[in-house]
């Protein structure tokens, strides 16, 4: 079985880093945490970098220290992009997402801050490793004066204009997964935040470490949220090898459009949008199917040996959560409803060879009679 996402960590990678830590001694706020963060932010481009034991703890912590109160996401996400603000008692406003991208569609962002008025977070969510429209959410911001926090848990290396995910001008905050699923990972849980501003770098690094700060005195609350030294070395083995890596998520990707797109033309399916402005890293390959419930090949694709999942199924603003109030209509947001009941995610990793990408093509082709 070709399993829809594919992790292969090298055993003597792992067993380096561990043996680097435990001869060390130190396995927490030491000097392997901060060199994958000042190499996270060379890499991206920004000031600081903040390492976290999760991308759901990157995400309560950014709502936290920004004093959010009322954050506006796409329901087409992981849950934790709402369960880290509702977990806080914070209220959270959904939009609709673009038919092209499948992130926030700008112009219902609009239309949620005018009917809201008192939204002070937007969290725009680069989905599946496309990118948003930041410069239109920047404008938005300069007119309407909230915060952001990039949910870029599925996106690190992606480009928006000219900038990486974590990395554009407006964003306040960059909230990142190292969940072993993600182009850039670790050997369990673990995340990192990005930011260009001093103040809220040092409340982040309180927060995560029980109000402590280097050279200085224990002020206000905090948790323990730190990334471990052994994460943080096998994140930092990673790194080093991410342009390595995401060339060959790049290669698999461009074979799948190569050898898909005559299905696309017949109108059996829908490849993702590739766009000049913002590149896509492919943290999923998703096909939209036209004709096909995803449902339905599923199981046909597991008897051919090919794992795909639905991506995702459901929008989370259909949970069963008290803290969200009256329950959504299943009329909202009907751009995100009609994508999520069609996208298919199909094999995809850096791990992945050029054969199993074939036979997963050849599959596919077969279960949609082409």
């Amino acid at each position: 079985m070709i399993s829809r996402t594919i992790v292969d960590y090298d055993i003597e990678m792992l067993r380096e880093a561990f043996e680097e830590v435990a001869q060390s001694g130190q396995f927490v706020n030491g000097p392997r945490a901060k060199r994958f963060e000042d190499a996270v932010c060379e890499y991206v481009g920004v000031n600081h970098c903040i390492g976290v034991n999760s991308g759901t703890s990157a995400l309560l912590l950014a709502y936290k220290v920004l004093g959010a109160e009322k954050i506006l996401t796409t329901p087409f996400t992981f849950s934790a992009t709402a369960m880290a603000g509702l977990f806080q008692g914070i209220e959270v406003v959904f939009c609709d997402i673009e038919e092209e991208t499948y992130c926030m569609d700008m112009d219902d962002v609009e239309r949620k801050l005018q009917e809201h008025g008192d939204i002070d977070v937007v969290v725009p969510v680069h989905i599946f490793g496309a990118g948003t429209d930041m410069d239109r959410l920047g404008e938005l911001k300069e007119k309407y004066g909230f915060k952001v926090v990039s949910d870029s848990a599925q996106a690190f290396g992606t480009r928006i204009n000219g900038h990486f995910a974590g990395g554009h001008p407006s964003i306040d905050l960059s909230c990142f997964s190292l969940y072993p699923t993600k182009n850039l990972s670790c050997a369990g849980d673990g995340g990192f935040i990005t930011t260009n501003d001093e103040k809220l770098h040092e409340k982040l690094i309180r927060y995560r470490d029980n109000g402590r700060f280097p050279n200085s005195d224990v002020l206000g609350s905090g948790g323990n949220f730190r990334l471990s030294e052994f994460q943080a070395t096998v994140a930092y083995k990673l790194l080093l090898k991410f342009n390595e890596h995401q060339e060959k998520r790049q290669q698999i990707a461009d074979y799948y459009f190569e050898n898909l797109k005559t299905l696309q033309e017949k109108g059996i399916l829908k490849l993702p949008k590739r766009t000049s402005d913002r590149t896509h890293t492919y943290h999923l390959f998703c096909l939209e199917m036209l004709k096909d419930n995803p449902k339905d090949v599923i199981p046909l694709l597991r008897d051919l040996g090919i794992g795909a999942t639905l991506a995702y199924g459901y929008l989370i603003s259909d949970y069963d959560m008290l803290e969200m109030g009256e329950p959504y209509s299943l009329e909202d947001f009907p751009k995100a409803r009609e994508i999520t009941n069609k996208l298919l995610a199909i094999p995809m990793s850096q791990y992945m060879t050029l054969e199993q990408a074939e036979q997963t093509v050849k599959a596919i082709k077969e279960v949609v009679g082409c």
